[in-house]
């Protein structure tokens, strides 16, 4: 099973623009359900770029002949701290996220690839970028969101039915 939360910390842990240690912390969970006020007071002591794993329990699915397929989707933001909120400080660090999390991406293909993290559930057709923040205030970068392809059984369980 693909963890989002474990899969970024690794992330974080060895991309050099994130440098997360345990004693400079650069990583963070969120779910789509997070407050925002949330967040930011658990960013609020950060510098410098930072990454956000998302696990929102969102799901689609489809019938793959006759198979059910769940689509789970799950995001990474890529934010900098910026010194100012005009236009063109933000489109800076976009373009540095922008950059950093096109690395991101060729991890993930390369990761599922070679069958690792359980990364080849990752449906690459589902990847998408977009601009995001502010977070605290001062970060702003990136959000990749991409969807997997799980396989269901959808038999019945009787321990869940009178």
């Amino acid at each position: 099973m693909f963890d989002i939360y474990a899969y970024g910390e690794k992330l974080a842990r060895t991309l050099k623009a994130i440098g997360h240690t345990d004693n400079q912390c650069r990583f963070y969970e969120a779910t789509d359900q997070t407050e925002l006020h949330e967040l930011e007071q658990n960013i609020s002591s950060a510098q410098g770029t930072i990454l956000i794993a998302i696990d929102g329990q969102m799901s689609g699915f489809s019938f793959d002949a006759d198979s059910l397929i769940e689509k789970p989707v799950h995001s990474i933001v890529i934010a900098k701290q910026t010194q100012s909120t005009n236009a063109k400080t933000i489109t800076l660090a976009q373009r540095e996220c922008k950059a950093i999390m096109d690395q991101v991406v060729a991890k993930i293909l390369n990761d599922a690839f070679n069958y690792q993290d359980n990364c080849d559930k990752v449906d690459a057709n589902t990847m998408i970028i977009e601009g995001f923040g502010p977070i605290g205030g001062v970060f702003y970068g990136v959000i990749l969101t991409f969807s997997l392809n799980e396989g269901v059984n959808f038999m019945l369980k009787t321990e869940y039915w009178k």
